[in-house]
Formats: C-alpha cells, structure tokens, sequence
C-alpha cells in the first residue's frame, strides 16, 4: 500500500525503463573499455621497423656514421647515400646489412660535400623507408 506524504506517492523503486537505459549505458561503456585496451594489445604485439642514424665525425672529405636498429624487426640496409639540398652527392660503402633488434654498426665513407657546407646521409632499407642524419663539414 503506499502512503501520501503531503501531496506526493512514496515510491521506493526506479522504474524499470531508468534501469534498462541505466544497464544499457554501463554495457556500452564496459564495451568501449574493452575494445580500446584489447586494439593497443594488439598494437604492442606488431613488429616495427625503426633506425636511430647518428652522425659520430665529419672530416674534409670523409663521414663516419652509427645506424642503430631500435625497432623490434629485423631491418635490411640496401643502400647508405649523402644528399645536399635533395641531391645525392655520394655513397657510403660496407653499409649495407641486416640488423637485428638492438644491433648497431658503424661505417665511413667521402661525403662528398664542400667545406662549410650542410649534408644528410640517408640510410635506406629494403622496405622502402629512409632515416636521415645531418652533417657539416668542417
């Protein structure tokens, strides 16, 4: 039986449509939780490929470099060039290789550059990307 208090009917439930939306609404919510932690597992579980090239000395004519791979996949160097202003102006031979994660090498080779001048070395590898170091000659 319910009682009137001063004009008002003493309910003691929400109604069951509230409760419905109130359980839809925490489902969904649940839901999304999930599927964001589950789409970065999967992206955490995917091999990357990813060069740190470091330039260590630059003489008049000569470059030596460190390429380092920092990815979790083997990564294929194909080719190691100098640019200046996009243009290529040499190759580093002996660069070419494959390293494992965490493995590094080191390597020289004429740059091809003038004096006072600004150069990239780009390191190439077999997927296509390409890593970039810059340089300027003494």
């Amino acid at each position: 039986m319910r009682k009137r208090v001063l004009g008002r009917v003493d309910s003691k439930a929400i109604s069951p449509v509230i409760a419905t939306v109130i359980l839809v609404a925490i489902t969904i919510v649940v839901a999304l939780a999930f599927a964001f932690w589950a789409s970065g597992l999967v992206a955490s579980f995917q091999a990357t490929e990813r060069l740190e090239v470091r330039v260590l000395h630059v003489g008049p004519t000569a470059v030596t470099i460190q390429i380092r791979n920092v990815g979790s996949n083997d990564v294929v160097i194909t080719d190691v060039i100098t640019l200046q202003q996009g243009t290529s102006i040499g190759t580093i031979p002996g660069a070419v290789a494959t390293l494992s994660p965490g493995q590094s090498v080191r390597t020289s080779g004429s740059h091809g550059a003038a004096r006072g001048t600004t150069f990239q070395v780009a390191v190439i590898t077999s997927s296509g990307n390409a890593y970039y170091a810059t340089g300027t000659v003494p």
